[in-house]
């Protein structure tokens, strides 16, 4: 077994042979005939040679194609042929029919396999957030008499760990189910699927090729941290008589607070329960619609960030923006994003809950990028900045060579702009100190705070599911959670 191991497939270079996606369980049966199929398929094909379509067959969810791999039997089967009609030898002719034969049994198995044989693939579970376990079921189906020599599963999927790339045998008329299990530890959005099925004839002549076109997005979201409650801005600037929340005369759709009745006041909006307790006229104060909203730019400069994994700048960075956004929102504030990869990235400032979700799925999906400074970021974002309005950059820098492009851009005086540093920075508290104490003079308000001090919260939109067990006290094995249930991604069966 160990000569076998060391032999790759080219056709599965980009995704290596993995048998162990079995969920930590015992390896499926025939594992023996899996990895010994793997070793003689990597030696029988292991030359690069292009491959020639002969059939194709397509269907609304696959592509089914019969090529020819090995040129060699072919060319020999010719060469026999012209040596029997120009030498009439017997040997000749015997050679010409046995390969012939063998050609004609390698069509006859390869185009069966083409017809009878499919797969199916079901997302048993699905992923919210990191630490979630993602499940799904694999069947190889063969409806044909002829069993099946190999199966190789070419997967495409870009979730970390999820693979069904698998080589596997299969008798007549039989099927068999496998299930692949992994637990998300970063976030981001993945495609699952498309994903390869090839299969070929005992002799290595030909391949047969299905292509599954069909995939499904999976969004696992970044998780929350607590942030300490002096991180978030306060109800009016310190020093200043100006505040960013504060009432105005134009309605909306909330009321946050009452004061005494004034002449000309609708009557729809006296606030009749404060008015019986008071024993005097009071109306609604309603939201400040212009004067609450917030902006979160994150400073994804890759030249800014330091370490690599969830101990990043980068990742500390995406944690804190999130759990910004999910505490000024539970303000009832709104709140919008603007950032920057390989085309700007905004999100119009809205109230709610769904507003989260929405800023989360896009911090899913955002990465350090080398093609945007963040003075030029916050250049782009000067436009969308209305007076009022409040700006929270937060960037691992401690240069601040970006304030001068924000004032060349926006008069803070004269658009109303309350500015807020936060500092995610790991080095020493000293530069920190520092770079705040410029931004003072500067006319900036800052925070700071300390990588180390995000600290992921687990679970945070609620359980983490995976499976676990409870043994009972007679031995009784019952499950206590399991992960989230999905509807079906890949659905096919054989032709």
């Amino acid at each position: 077994m160990k000569g076998f191991k060391r032999v790759t497939n080219p056709s599965i270079e980009r995704i290596p042979f993995s048998c162990r996606h079995t969920g930590g369980k015992a390896i499926p049966e025939g594992v023996e005939a899996i990895l010994i199929l793997q070793g003689l398929r990597g030696w029988r094909f292991r030359d690069r040679r292009p491959t020639f379509i002969l059939r194709s067959y397509s269907t609304p969810v696959k592509l089914t194609t019969l090529e020819l791999r090995n040129y060699t039997i072919p060319a020999v089967l010719v060469a026999c042929a012209v040596l029997y009609f120009w030498t009439l030898a017997d040997v000749a002719a015997l050679a010409f029919a046995a390969f012939g034969l063998l050609v004609a049994i390698s069509f006859a198995w390869s185009y069966r396999m083409a017809k009878g044989v499919g797969a199916r693939r079901n997302l048993l579970s699905a992923a919210v957030q990191v630490g979630d376990e993602i499940e799904e079921e694999v069947e190889l189906i063969n409806q044909s008499i002829l069993p099946l020599i190999w199966a190789e599963f070419v997967d495409r999927s870009t979730l970390p760990g999820l693979s069904a790339s698998v080589v596997a045998a299969l008798g007549g008329n039989s099927r068999r189910k496998w299930t692949n299990r992994t637990v998300c530890s970063l976030r981001g959005i993945y495609e699952m699927g498309p994903w390869e099925l090839q299969m070929g004839d005992p002799f290595g002549v030909f391949i047969v090729r299905q292509t599954y076109q069909d995939h499904r997005e999976l969004v696992v979201y970044p998780p929350l941290a607590e942030i300490p409650a002096d991180l978030l801005p306060q109800s009016s600037s310190q020093g200043d008589a100006y505040f960013y929340r504060s009432p105005i005369k134009a309605e909306s759709t909330k009321a946050f607070t009452t004061r005494p009745y004034i002449i000309g006041d609708p009557m729809r909006h006296i606030h009749w329960p404060t008015t019986a307790r008071r024993d005097g006229i009071f109306v609604k104060g309603f939201e400040p619609e212009a004067r609450s909203v917030v902006w979160l730019l994150p400073d994804l400069d890759a030249d800014s960030h330091v370490g690599t994994g969830i101990e990043s700048t980068e990742e500390k960075l995406i944690i804190l923006i999130a759990s910004l956004a999910e505490a000024l929102l539970r303000r009832h504030l709104s709140v919008g994003l603007f950032s920057y990869m390989d085309n700007p990235v905004v999100i119009e400032p809205a109230p709610g809950l769904a507003q989260l979700w929405r800023i989360l799925r896009t911090l899913a999906s955002l990465h350090t990028t080398k093609k945007q400074k963040f003075p030029e970021l916050m250049q782009k974002a000067a436009p969308l900045i209305l007076p009022g309005q409040l700006l929270i950059p937060v960037t691992p820098a401690i240069d601040t060579d970006w304030v001068n492009a924000w004032r060349a851009s926006l008069d803070l005086g004269k658009a109303g702009l309350l500015a807020i540093l936060l500092i995610a920075e790991p080095r020493s508290s000293a530069d920190v100190d520092q770079t705040v104490g410029r931004l003072l003079r500067s006319g900036v308000q800052s925070r700071a705070i300390h990588v180390d001090q995000i600290l992921p919260i687990e679970a945070s939109y609620g359980a983490v599911r995976r499976w676990e067990f409870k043994t009972l006290a007679l031995g009784k094995t019952i499950v206590v959670q399991h992960p989230r249930v999905a509807s079906s991604l890949f659905s096919e069966g054989s032709s």
